[in-house]
């Protein structure tokens, strides 16, 4: 189950790890500006390029990677998608 938690946690969970990426295909794309992407799934950080506000989800372990790495991940999963 996942929490939103709006933009000061999005602020906070930048410092921290990210454990959990969703990688429904609907949603392993750029990030839109207009929507949340962080989360807290079982107690630890998680990220969806789509908005974590959307009901359905497939949240995969990330094993604990900096914010940063993030687009690189989504970047890979667009490619094996395409």
């Amino acid at each position: 189950m996942h929490t939103p938690l709006g933009a000061n946690a999005s602020i906070a969970a930048l410092e921290g790890l990210i454990h959990f990426l969703c990688v429904l295909p609907d949603h392993v794309r750029d990030p839109q500006l207009d929507s949340d992407h962080i989360t807290v799934v079982d107690g630890k950080w998680a990220f969806c390029a789509g908005d974590v506000h959307l009901d359905e989800h497939n949240w995969q372990s990330t094993g604990g990677v900096p914010r940063a790495e993030i687009a690189k991940l989504l970047a890979e999963r667009r490619e094996k998608k395409g």
